[in-house]
């Protein structure tokens, strides 16, 4: 299966039911198994280039399916994945926001299952609240309005011309999945920010060491991008983002490329001293 950091998730759940598992990941990709322990490494990750194209990955999950006759989830496509999220994550926000103020939403994208799943109920139940996108600048697909090749089943057919290697994993992959072009076409989308990779990685840092809050990139990337919608709201305004994942599975990854394995002098001290 092709593997996000969802499918690292997943891979904990799957390892105690199946007794053999076959994994197929992008080169680039940070290796789950030095978090998760689940299965073994079969990704390269070189410097802080992280090259994650997904859709080749697409054709040998597909084979793979086809020669064993194995459920493929098809997740970038399948209705499943935003229904789940209209039943589930949409009526938490509306629950949540129950009579409150509600002015923006900020997410990204993986398969885009989040945002129609989520946009089409706001859009219904709660139709002044803005919906902002978020997208790596280095892989401004949906800014760029250039429409993604697909085939009849709405896979896609070859790799959007507007994708170049970007460091924020789970985000946007080489291709605009067919539930994000639904969300555009259906008009749910307010508007669409792009945010470079190392402003992404800062603010996860930030979160971490100012809130306490420890997630990973894309969840770094959306925080800053409901920071630029704060700069230009007007006090009181009520903004949601969503930090779709934790940081322990990023531990290889740039986002702690400045954290040495071993302690530090001064954090030896500290540690002693407790």
């Amino acid at each position: 299966m092709p593997c996000h950091s969802a499918a690292g998730c997943g891979a904990w759940r799957w390892s105690w039911l199946l007794p053999r598992r076959e994994w197929a990941l992008p080169r680039g990709l940070h290796p789950p198994t030095r978090i998760l322990g689940c299965f073994r490494s079969v990704a390269e990750v070189g410097g802080h280039r992280i090259d994650v194209a997904l859709k080749p990955l697409l054709g040998v999950a597909n084979d793979l399916a086809k020669k064993n006759g194995w459920f493929l989830t098809r997740q970038f496509e399948n209705e499943a994945n935003a229904d789940y999220h209209s039943r589930t994550t949409a009526r938490e926000i509306v629950n949540d926001f129950n009579g409150e103020r509600l002015d923006y939403w900020v997410t990204g994208f993986g398969t885009g299952g989040t945002l129609k799943g989520v946009g089409r109920v706001l859009e219904k139940e709660r139709p002044e609240v803005k919906i902002i996108l978020a997208e790596p600048a280095d892989a401004p697909m949906v800014s760029s309005k250039t429409a993604q090749e697909r085939n009849r089943d709405g896979s896609p057919a070859s790799r959007h011309p507007a994708w170049k290697p970007h460091p924020i994993q789970g985000w946007s992959p080489d291709f605009i999945p067919k539930l994000t072009g639904d969300a555009v076409e259906m008009s749910l989308v307010d508007r669409v920010i792009t945010i470079p990779g190392p402003v992404a990685i800062k603010a996860s840092q930030e979160l971490a060491r100012k809130e306490g809050i420890f997630v990973g990139i894309s969840a770094g990337a959306t925080f800053a991008a409901a920071l630029e919608v704060a700069n230009g709201a007007p006090k009181g305004t009520t903004i949601l983002a969503m930090l779709p994942d934790t940081g322990e599975r990023y531990l290889s990854t740039p986002l702690f490329a400045d954290i040495q394995a071993e302690m530090n002098e001064e954090e030896t001290a500290l540690a002693k001293s407790v």
